[in-house]
C-alpha cells in the first residue's frame, strides 16, 4: 500500500504547482498595459516617418514650382528684354552685358534645380534649359539636360523632341568621334519612334512627317562638318513626305529642305561655312497678286 501513496505524491505536487501558477499570473488588463509603451513608441516612429515624407514632398513641390518660374523666365527672356529696352529707350548694345548676366544666372539656377530634382522634372523644362545652355555656349551642361529630358519623357511628343535635341547636341558639339557616333545612334533611335508608339505608327502620314522632321534635324546637325552626309539626309526627308499631302505643313518642311540643299552648294572642302546657314524657318513665299483689272471697255460682242 506504500507504493500507491508514493506514486500519487508527484501528481498532487504537480497539481499544487499548477494551481499556484494560476493564482500568481497577472490579470489580462495588467499584461496589456505593459505593451502600451511599445505601441506608443511604434506610433511615434510612424508619425515621425510620415512627417519626414510630407516635408520632403513639400520641399520637392516647392522646388518644382521654382523651376517652373525660372523656366518661364528663360522662355520669356526675348520678350522681356524688348519690353525693358522700350521702357528705357535704349538699344540692346547698351544693356547687353546686363541682360547676358541675368540670363546666365537664371539658367544656372534652373540647371542646378533640375539636376537636384532628377526625375521630378518635365521634358519641356529640361529642353528649354538645354537650349539656353547652348546659347551660353555651355554645351556639356546642355547635353546633360538633354539626357535627362529623354529619361523623363513619358509621351510621344516629349520623347521625339528630346531625342532630336540630344542627337543634335551630340553631333554638333561632339568632343570626339565616339560621341559623334553616339549622336548617329540616337538619331536612328528617333527614327524608330514608331516602335514605341504603335498609335503613331498606324498613321502612315504622321509617321512619315515625324521621320522627315528627324532627317531634317540630322542634316542640319551634320552640314557644318559633312556636306555630303547632310545632303543625303535632306534628300531622304524630301522622299519621306513626297507621297503625302499635308497642306501647309508639308510645304514648310519641303521649303526648309530646299533652303538647306541650296545652301550646300556653297560648301568648301565638304563643310558649309556658317555664313551660309539658312534660318530655321525660311521666309514665306510672296503672295501671288492678282492682275489689276483692265480699265478699257470690254470688247464688243460679235
Amino acid at each position: 500500500m506504500e507504493a500507491p501513496e508514493r506514486s500519487g505524491e508527484p501528481a498532487a505536487e504537480a497539481g499544487a504547482r499548477a494551481d499556484s501558477k494560476a493564482d500568481t499570473s497577472e490579470p489580462w488588463w495588467k499584461a496589456a498595459s505593459a505593451s502600451v509603451p511599445a505601441l506608443a513608441f511604434a506610433l511615434s516612429l510612424f508619425t515621425a516617418g510620415l512627417s519626414i515624407y510630407t516635408a520632403r514632398n513639400k520641399d520637392i513641390n516647392d522646388q518644382r514650382a521654382e523651376l517652373s518660374r525660372l523656366t518661364e523666365k528663360i522662355l520669356l527672356y526675348p520678350v522681356s528684354t524688348q519690353i525693358a529696352l522700350k521702357q528705357a529707350g535704349a538699344d540692346y548694345v547698351t544693356f547687353s552685358d546686363q541682360f547676358s548676366s541675368e540670363l546666365s544666372l537664371t539658367t544656372q539656377q534652373a540647371y542646378l534645380l533640375a539636376t537636384s530634382l532628377g526625375g521630378n522634372t518635365s521634358t519641356q523644362e529640361l529642353v528649354a534649359i538645354a537650349n539656353s545652355m547652348v546659347n551660353l555656349e555651355r554645351y556639356t551642361a546642355a547635353k546633360r539636360m538633354a539626357h535627362q529630358a529623354v529619361a523623363v519623357a513619358d509621351n510621344f511628343f516629349d520623347e521625339i523632341g528630346a531625342l532630336r535635341q540630344l542627337s543634335d547636341l551630340e553631333t554638333r558639339f561632339a568632343e570626339d568621334q565616339a560621341e559623334r557616333e553616339q549622336g548617329a545612334q540616337d538619331f536612328e533611335r528617333a527614327l524608330r519612334i514608331g516602335d514605341r508608339y504603335p498609335e503613331v505608327a498606324r498613321n502612315a502620314a504622321e509617321l512619315a512627317y515625324t521621320n522627315a522632321q528627324t532627317e531634317l534635324v540630322w542634316g542640319r546637325s551634320t552640314a557644318l562638318t559633312d556636306c555630303a552626309d547632310a545632303s543625303r539626309h535632306f534628300g531622304q526627308s524630301m522622299q519621306m513626305i513626297q507621297p503625302f499631302n499635308l497642306g501647309s505643313t508639308t510645304n514648310v518642311l519641303r521649303a526648309q529642305n530646299l533652303a538647306w540643299l541650296s545652301a550646300l552648294t556653297h560648301c568648301e572642302q565638304n563643310r558649309l561655312p556658317f555664313a551660309w546657314v539658312p534660318p530655321l524657318v525660311p521666309p514665306p513665299a510672296p503672295p501671288q497678286t492678282a492682275p489689276f483689272p483692265s480699265l478699257s471697255p470690254p470688247p464688243a460682242a460679235h
